[in-house]
């Protein structure tokens, strides 16, 4: 038995972790915006900024969650996981009454949120130049 190797999920379950946490993460930022705003907090204008800074938010931590769930092709599960979140808001919006003006803010603002999530690997992920030293030829 191989005790020291953590048994990874497939992409599949990957990007159903990732799309249920990026979900659940909306829903619980869009209640604190809500309850700032009844108390009156925050402004009404700025419910705009802030449910975009919140779909952003949410959609970088269900990538994170979903490559901490798969652990390889970042990418692959940052798009999946993206377009899964897209397709959630989408469904909802059609269920509740039909999606009129903001489908190209919301696919920009996801896509700012999948480019967050990259933050995190750029700064302390191994790339491929670091990973393998080029030995000279003797």
């Amino acid at each position: 038995m191989d005790m020291g190797r953590k048994k990874m999920l497939g992409i599949p379950a990957g990007v159903g972790i990732g799309v249920g946490v990026g979900v659940l993460s909306l829903m619980a930022g869009a209640m604190i915006l809500a309850w700032l705003m009844a108390g009156e907090q925050v402004q009404e204008s700025a419910l705009g900024m802030g449910a975009m800074v919140i779909l952003a938010l949410s959609t970088a931590v269900g990538c994170l969650a979903a490559w901490g769930a798969v652990g390889r092709n970042r990418l692959a599960m940052t798009g999946a996981t993206m377009g899964g979140i897209f397709l959630v808001l989408i469904l909802g919006g059609l269920a509740f009454g039909g999606v009129e003006g903001g489908v190209g803010t919301t696919l920009a603002t996801i896509g700012i949120g999948g480019g967050i999530s990259w933050i995190p690997a750029w700064i302390w992920g191994k790339g491929g130049a670091k990973r393998r030293k080029i030995r000279p030829y003797r």
